[in-house]
């Protein structure tokens, strides 16, 4: 069984250190199992001033997994994921102010606060899956995800 390093967990995120493959190039885990998943895309872009990549993850069975990586993200520690409403993916990349930041594009029901999305990210995030895959091909080395949103309650 593969055990996943957790460093930091958090009452609504989690930090998933990445395990880094022998090879130069990351090939997605599931790969090998799957012959039908593969990159499809894989560009670099400008948004604004700032460098980013465009990636796809091709399932021919399933779905399409698409990432936007921002700024310097190979490398990087604590990059954050945010999961992006896949018509709003390249607007939310201009308007992002981090460093580095990967941003997944998913469907529009599942956008938002509803936490079972989220929480089907983090679990390929931790154990693998399409969104793990196309993760470890930005060359990241750990990074954060909110898999619950913040809320507070109480009298204002």
């Amino acid at each position: 069984m593969n055990t996943v390093e957790h460093s930091f967990f958090g009452w609504n995120s989690r930090r998933v250190v990445l395990e880094r493959p022998c090879h130069a190039t990351p090939e997605p885990q599931g790969a090998a199992d799957a012959p039908d998943l593969g990159i499809g895309l894989d560009v670099s872009l400008t948004i604004g001033a700032r460098r980013a990549r465009l990636i796809t993850l091709v399932d021919h069975d399933a779905d399409d997994y698409v990432a936007l990586v921002i700024g310097d993200v190979p490398g990087g520690h604590d990059v954050p994921v945010r999961p992006v409403e896949e018509e709003m993916l390249l607007i939310e990349g201009s308007r992002s102010d981090l460093p580095a930041e990967i941003l997944i594009a998913v469907p529009a029901a599942t956008i938002g606060r509803a936490v079972s999305g989220r929480r089907t990210m983090d679990s390929q995030l931790c154990m693998g899956g399409p969104v793990r895959d196309i993760v470890l091909l930005t060359g990241a080395i750990s990074v954060t995800f909110e898999w619950c949103d913040a809320t507070t309650t109480g009298a204002a």
